[in-house]
């Protein structure tokens, strides 16, 4: 989680915020959907895995878009 917020600030700082969050929600929704519907133990793993890469990208574009308002 730790890599994924120094990946997300230069993500940011890149692409924009608001960008950044929506593809990292839409990335993460993606591996909760694939793996609720997982066939076997391997795509539960790797989706589990997706989940947990992504979730480093969520934390601090929330914090930011939230304070925005």
């Amino acid at each position: 989680m730790t890599v994924g917020m120094l990946v997300n600030a230069w993500l940011s700082h890149s692409f924009g915020q608001r960008k950044t969050f929506i593809v990292a929600l839409s990335i993460f929704v993606g591996a909760l959907t694939m793996a609720s519907m997982a066939p076997n133990y391997s795509v539960l793993i790797l989706a589990r895995i997706v989940q947990g890469a992504v979730a480093g990208l969520l934390p601090a574009p929330y914090r930011t878009i939230y304070k925005r308002r």
